[in-house]
């Protein structure tokens, strides 16, 4: 608003422009995923998620069923960046966690503790949005990523019996050998 003096000091007021205030936000799923003949759904896994936003966050964000206040984001030293990391621990293949009001701009990625202690003799095997491997989500109005992290426990199952040929051409050789021995003392046999 603005004042305007008009004829005879009478004050008209003018309205200059009008202010619109949206909020535009953006939301999305860290699922965790287990393959491999040793794999067991029920193994806990740390993952953690940072959000980085180039300018102070002035709205309550949902991490995973828990709101996370302004007050909670940290700005970084020398920098005008604020971030906020969540630490999660992911006890079934395929749990999902929602990470949702997230305002436009912000930055998300996701690390997991691939420390031998919290692999549980798992191997990392990739982080990925769709069939794309994932390093980072810049957050847009309506983004509703699925990022899956995905960890396999595969191993060679001894069994004790060889499966390549050598061991069963020996014993058809012994089988052979000893058929001629039988035949050919069988007929000595006969002649005396």
């Amino acid at each position: 608003m603005a004042t305007k003096k008009g004829e005879g000091d009478t004050v008209e007021t003018v309205k200059l422009n009008k202010f619109a205030n949206t909020f535009k936000s953006g939301s999305f799923t860290v699922a965790k995923d287990v393959t491999g003949n040793m794999a067991n759904e029920t193994d806990q896994f740390e993952i953690a998620v940072t959000l980085t936003s180039a300018k102070p966050i002035g709205t309550t964000v949902t991490l995973a069923g828990t709101e996370v206040a302004p007050s909670s984001w940290t700005k970084t030293e020398g920098k005008e960046e604020w971030t906020y990391t969540a630490t999660l621990n992911y006890s079934e293949a395929g749990g999902a966690k929602t990470f949702s009001n997230i305002p436009t701009g912000v930055v998300a990625t996701v690390a997991e503790n691939t420390s031998t202690e919290k692999m549980n003799g798992y191997t990392y095997v990739s982080t990925k949005i769709g069939s794309e491997n994932f390093t980072s989500l810049s957050i847009a109005d309506d983004t509703n990523a699925a990022i899956v992290v995905t960890n396999d426990n595969s191993t060679s199952v001894e069994t004790g019996i060889t499966m390549d040929s050598v061991p069963y051409i020996l014993l058809l050789a012994v089988a052979c050998v000893g058929l001629v021995l039988f035949f050919v003392k069988k007929r000595s046999a006969r002649e005396y």
